[in-house]
């Protein structure tokens, strides 16, 4: 029996060592592994999530409490509400002493931390909350438009809040004349209270205007003749010519530089070098010049710039002096330095905007017909014949020009 006793003593030793055992056992296990800890990214996405279930569910307490964990969520480092989504909230939910106080002197500090500081600030993860918050203000937006004219607001303050929700939801389908109309608004308020609180929001966010500026750059294709005077009429027909431009424009001020072939046939025999070079012969010459000049008049349909500038004129034997005819070399008129001053005038016939769509745009073209004069200053040089005249040249061709925008106030 004593023996029993003894068996069954040590048994239970056994079970209690054992049951000892497991427990220290598995409470060293649950010491190394610690409950899983919710990172501030984490926290605000949820935050964020129930905050869409409360504007689906239109619970305007609910939405008024999760945006306050939100903003106690926001610091330097994390950004838990886009401004516009803290606008469009607070619309809903009537807070417009949110809204105004936000957009004081540009205060945005309320909502991106310090305005000053260069802290990059992690931005939520991507969810819905914005989208449904435009889908769903677009719907009722006549009603939040409601709610605040029903406001006890000041006039002003309406006037910028109404503004303000029409800037928010401007149409993405037809981005510009929806910025048209904004503008309209936003001249209509700044006319109204122009020494505002929310003066500078409205000028720096809302109104975006652009204009057509005064530099750029053009070229033209060009047909004419050079037209002689004097006894060089009696030696050359008038020669026609064809060419191209290409010009810089700064503040209307133009640069171009401007080359022009033409041809002609000789009206008579004349002396070369060791040979008479014959009537109806061909000849070849041309123009290269650089010109600088000021538009002047430059309206919707018509610009005229006056030029002055300096380069090289010549005509020639169209054919090889060297090789094929080295005795006419020499004849025509030599080529050599050649000043003009004229003038180009542009009758524009259609402007095309280069923004496609999009208000923000970085050009506009415009197709012109041109004319264009030039009186050439140039000796008329020749070896073996004493020239007299003058050259003028007269052009009509095709131009293009683009100029940049920029945003004005």
């Amino acid at each position: 029996m004593a023996r029993h006793h003894s068996i069954a003593r040590i048994i239970m030793q056994k079970i209690i060592f054992l049951f000892l055992f497991i427990s220290v056992v598995s409470d060293g296990f649950s010491q190394n592994d610690p409950p899983a800890v919710m990172t501030k990214s984490e926290e605000i996405a949820k935050v964020r999530r129930v905050l869409l279930d409360k504007f689906i569910e239109d619970d305007t307490l609910g939405i008024m409490l999760e945006m306050d964990r939100l903003m106690m969520l926001d610091n330097n480092d994390y950004l838990s509400l886009y401004p516009v989504e803290f606008w469009l909230l607070s619309y809903w939910i009537g807070d417009y002493d949110a809204i105004l106080f936000s957009d004081k002197s540009l205060r945005l500090d309320s909502l991106l931390g310090d305005s000053n500081s260069k802290n990059l600030k992690i931005p939520p993860q991507r969810d819905y909350l914005i989208p449904k918050l435009v889908e769903r203000s677009t719907e009722k937006k006549e009603i939040l438009l409601q709610h605040i004219k029903d406001s006890k607001l000041t006039d002003e303050e309406k006037a910028f809040l109404l503004l303000k929700l029409r800037y928010l939801l401007s149409e993405d389908t037809n981005q510009r004349k929806s910025q048209e109309d904004l503008n309209q608004f936003a001249d209509d308020f700044l006319t109204r209270y122009p020494n505002s609180e929310y003066a500078e929001f409205t000028r720096r966010f809302i109104r975006v205007k652009y204009e057509i500026t005064r530099n750029g750059f053009a070229y033209s294709l060009y047909l004419g003749k050079f037209l002689f005077t004097g006894n060089l009429t009696d030696y050359y027909r008038q020669p026609s010519l064809f060419g191209f431009t290409m010009e810089a424009i700064k503040s209307n001020w133009v640069c171009q530089l401007n080359l022009s072939v033409s041809f002609s046939k000789t009206k008579t025999d004349m002396p070369a070098n060791k040979e008479t070079w014959p009537k109806n012969s061909k000849a070849i010459g041309g123009q290269i010049n650089l010109s600088a000049g000021k538009y002047v008049i430059d309206t919707k349909n018509f610009a005229f710039a006056p030029l002055l500038g300096a380069g090289i004129f010549g005509l020639d034997p169209n054919t090889d002096t060297k090789k094929d005819e080295p005795d006419y070399k020499g004849a025509g008129i030599k080529t050599t330095i050649a000043g003009n001053i004229g003038f180009i005038s542009d009758i524009k016939i259609k402007t095309k905007d280069n923004r496609d769509g999009s208000y923000y745009a970085q050009g506009t073209s415009t197709t012109s017909i041109r004319i264009g004069y030039d009186f050439i200053a140039t000796p008329l040089k020749n070896k073996f014949l004493d020239y007299s005249g003058t050259v003028h040249k007269v052009t009509v061709g095709i131009g293009i020009s683009s100029r940049r925008i920029q945003r004005v106030h």
